[in-house]
């Protein structure tokens, strides 16, 4: 190994007295006509982050080397911290993954205006949270998980989404009702199981009275209607 300091002069290594403790890391083509026959070079700079060459890229082990591009065990490349990763959770500030023509970059979050704006467990970011496999997956503000949080500002699940009401035009038809056994938006409650409470709540068992209407859905009432002012004990 040879190194290159300054006036072109072949060193054993960069020396820290003369500034030039980092150094290039780089493979070029000894000639144009053998492209693929190839040498490194190693070349005493004064620092990865002030160099004009564009040789940037620090691993992040306290290594001296600079990469113009990070290296294939370390495809993860911060730009704002000038480090290569094996893995973006790894680094201290940026720890998604966001796909680039060169591997990965850490980001500090996944763009919303992206095609890449979800992201799972890993912090990949990813086009659909239906990529991360055959489980079913929600999208809670972005973020893909198993289901909706009950307790959380976005408990109803439409059509794979976390969101706040049901009271919303679904992808194909209107879905009002849901269930508090998943919270899922649906279009009726199940007329052979469940009764419809509080305007867009199904449920299984009413506390008072049940109504059933040939052309309607089963509700729970307090009262019986005077049209329907009969009733009878199970």
């Amino acid at each position: 190994m040879h190194f290159i300091g300054q006036n072109n002069v072949c060193k054993k290594f960069c020396e820290e007295n003369d500034g030039l403790n980092y150094y290039e890391f780089d493979k070029k083509p000894i000639n144009d006509l053998i492209p693929d026959n190839e040498y490194i070079i190693y070349k005493c700079i004064d620092g990865c982050d002030t160099n004009e060459e564009g040789y940037k890229f620090q691993l992040p082990n306290g290594s001296k080397q600079c990469y113009k591009e990070c290296p294939s065990n370390y495809p993860y490349k911060s730009e704002l911290e000038n480090l290569c990763f094996d893995n973006c959770l790894k680094s201290p500030n940026y720890k998604f993954s966001l796909p680039d023509e060169n591997g990965y970059k850490c980001v500090e979050k996944c763009p919303e205006n992206s095609e890449y704006k979800y992201w799972g467990q890993n912090k990949k970011c990813i086009k659909d949270c239906k990529d991360l496999g055959d489980t079913p997956i929600a999208n809670y503000n972005n973020e893909c998980v198993a289901k909706c949080d009950f307790n959380s500002q976005y408990p109803y699940e439409l059509d794979g989404t976390c969101v706040d009401t049901c009271d919303k035009i679904g992808a194909a038809i209107e879905q009002k009702r849901f269930s508090k056994a998943d919270y899922k938006c649906r279009a009726s409650c199940d007329k052979d199981n469940e009764y419809l409470i509080n305007d867009n709540e199904c449920t299984t068992q009413c506390d008072f009275f049940t109504l059933k209407i040939e052309t309607e859905e089963r509700k729970c009432v307090e009262y019986c209607p005077e049209e329907y002012k009969f009733y009878y004990q199970n």
